[in-house]
């Protein structure tokens, strides 16, 4: 994908998506990011937030390039419109300390692990 289309299209997330959720919200995208499918129970045990499905429920209502899924198993499971998660995982390597961002993704790597 041309570079200035890709800066163009993150330019939209950014001003027009990202910028105008809750901080709560803004957290929930960044910090979920590290999963390619984001399931509610791990977003709460891993990622130590509980609002995650409320949240995701509603920018999946919204059209916000976040699309739900039923998974009889599962439950309720959610997945990033690819050029929105590539958008968040820029803004969460960004945003997270360096630090922060292995352990969660060492948290991760033992919850899916554990399972």
């Amino acid at each position: 994908m041309p570079k200035q289309f890709k800066e163009e299209v993150f330019k939209y997330f950014s001003e027009e998506i990202f910028d105008s959720q809750r901080p709560l919200i803004k957290d929930i995208l960044i910090k979920s990011s590290i999963f390619t499918v984001v399931e509610p129970r791990m977003a709460r045990d891993v990622l130590g937030i509980e609002e995650a499905e409320g949240a995701l429920q509603e920018l999946a209502r919204k059209n916000v390039f976040v699309q739900s899924n039923f998974d009889p198993q599962k439950g309720w499971t959610f997945r990033y419109h690819p050029l929105f998660f590539d958008f968040l995982k820029a803004k969460r390597k960004m945003t997270l300390q360096e630090q922060e961002a292995k352990s969660l993704l060492l948290k991760a790597g033992e919850y899916c692990e554990e399972r």
